[in-house]
């Protein structure tokens, strides 16, 4: 840059992920005395600002874009997938829940309101929409496999997953509480890792490590696979936690149980 007379400069991440790199580069020209550590402190002070108003930006720009990437997301999968808000509104249905519904098997609307009328233990579903809306903790294991039939007597399991961790990026609506899976119980519920990632807001890398821990492999491996330091999986690792809400390696796996993602 010296023909431009710039002697100093310094770049800021302003963002990163797998759609876009933002950066702002700054220059000090030759007739300025150079960088100063006081003014690489202020730099550093002004950084987090400048980050947080370029996601805004992009939340505020970008949400009729994000709702439609998750919605695409959810209807990538085979699985029938409903967001409900705590009192059963149904938010969204993705394209095999919406020709569920137009049958009205074997879930149907009812005011606007999403009813199981075949299910094996009345009201459970309901039950464990309400609890998840209370704390995911008190979920527990009432939101997986609730048992219901379809009009033909196919046997369905209906898995409830809580949003409390979802991310504001995702374009989900704030007012849905959970994402209602329903399937046949001899094939397995599927969520594209692209909804997955997009509804805890993990990075690719992140998401890749999920992936790979949930199919049991280990710190050292898991950096083997992807050519990158113990530490750097460990970091990854740490995100995921706090990101899904899970504590453990265990967690990591029940999860995926709950939600099988295709391999």
């Amino acid at each position: 840059m010296r023909p431009l007379g710039l002697v100093d400069q310094v770049g800021i991440l302003l963002a990163r992920d797998r759609t876009m790199v933002g950066n702002l580069g700054l220059g000090r020209h030759e007739s300025a005395p150079p960088l100063t550590e006081r003014d690489m402190d202020g730099l550093r002070l002004l950084a987090p600002h400048l980050r947080r108003a370029v996601t805004i930006s992009r939340i505020l720009e970008g949400t009729a874009a994000a709702a439609a990437t998750f919605e695409a997301a959810l209807d990538a999968t085979r699985s029938a997938v409903v967001l409900l808000t705590q009192d059963m509104t149904i938010l969204h249905a993705n394209a095999a829940a919406r020709t569920m519904l137009s049958n009205g098997d074997p879930i149907s609307s009812v005011r606007g309101k999403l009813a199981l009328p075949r299910e094996l233990v009345p009201n459970r579903l309901q039950a464990a929409v309400q609890a998840a809306a209370r704390a995911e903790q008190e979920l527990g294991r009432r939101g997986i496999g609730i048992a219901a039939k379809s009009r033909d007597g196919t046997a369905l399991a209906i898995q409830v997953m809580p949003l409390e961790n979802r991310s504001l990026r995702g374009g989900l609506d704030r007012r849905a509480v959970v994402a209602v899976f329903i399937g046949d119980v001899a094939a397995p519920l599927e969520m594209p890792a692209d909804a997955m990632r997009l509804l805890y807001e993990l990075t690719p890398a992140e998401q890749r490590v999920f992936e790979l821990v949930v199919g049991g492999e280990k710190t050292a491996d898991i950096a083997r696979t992807l050519g990158v330091a113990p530490s750097t999986v460990r970091s990854h690792l740490l995100k995921v936690f706090e990101k899904t809400g899970r504590h453990t390696r265990g967690d990591l796996v029940k999860l995926s149980r709950e939600i099988t993602l295709p391999g």
